[in-house]
Protein backbone atom coordinates (compact mmCIF):
# COMPACT_ATOMS: atom_id res chain seq x y z
CA UNK A 1 0.00 0.00 0.00
CA UNK A 2 3.25 2.41 1.15
CA UNK A 3 4.29 1.79 -2.29
CA UNK A 4 0.78 2.60 -4.38
CA UNK A 5 0.71 5.78 -2.32
CA UNK A 6 4.03 6.94 -3.07
CA UNK A 7 3.27 6.66 -6.50
CA UNK A 8 0.52 8.35 -7.00
CA UNK A 9 1.06 11.43 -4.49
CA UNK A 10 4.81 11.50 -6.97
CA UNK A 11 2.90 11.16 -10.38
CA UNK A 12 0.25 13.74 -9.23
CA UNK A 13 2.93 16.05 -7.93
CA UNK A 14 5.22 15.88 -11.10
CA UNK A 15 1.93 17.42 -12.85
CA UNK A 16 1.72 19.95 -10.64
CA UNK A 17 3.10 20.39 -6.71
CA UNK A 18 -0.40 21.38 -5.88
CA UNK A 19 -2.38 18.48 -7.23
CA UNK A 20 0.33 15.81 -5.58
CA UNK A 21 -0.38 17.99 -2.20
CA UNK A 22 -4.06 17.51 -2.65
CA UNK A 23 -3.97 14.03 -2.89
CA UNK A 24 -1.43 13.49 -0.22
CA UNK A 25 -4.11 15.58 2.00
CA UNK A 26 -6.72 13.41 0.64
CA UNK A 27 -4.67 9.99 2.00
CA UNK A 28 -3.29 11.69 5.18
CA UNK A 29 -5.57 14.70 6.03
CA UNK A 30 -9.06 14.51 5.40
CA UNK A 31 -9.45 10.63 6.26
CA UNK A 32 -7.59 8.81 8.91
CA UNK A 33 -7.76 5.42 6.84
CA UNK A 34 -4.02 5.30 5.91
CA UNK A 35 -2.72 6.77 9.07
CA UNK A 36 -0.80 3.46 9.37
CA UNK A 37 0.90 4.01 6.20
CA UNK A 38 2.19 8.19 6.57
CA UNK A 39 5.68 7.64 8.42
CA UNK A 40 6.78 5.22 5.85
CA UNK A 41 5.10 7.52 2.67
CA UNK A 42 6.75 10.63 4.35
CA UNK A 43 10.12 8.87 4.46
CA UNK A 44 10.02 7.82 1.10
CA UNK A 45 8.78 11.31 -0.18
CA UNK A 46 11.63 12.54 1.64
CA UNK A 47 13.91 10.72 0.29
CA UNK A 48 13.11 10.63 -3.20
CA UNK A 49 12.95 14.80 -3.07
CA UNK A 50 8.92 15.01 -2.41
CA UNK A 51 9.34 16.50 0.79
CA UNK A 52 7.42 19.38 -0.79
CA UNK A 53 4.09 16.88 -1.29
CA UNK A 54 4.06 16.21 2.91
CA UNK A 55 1.27 18.61 4.36
CA UNK A 56 0.26 18.80 7.18
CA UNK A 57 -3.07 21.09 6.74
Amino acid sequence: MIGFIVRGVKKAFDSSPAEGQELYRKYFIKTKLYKAYKAGVDEILTADGYAEAIVEK
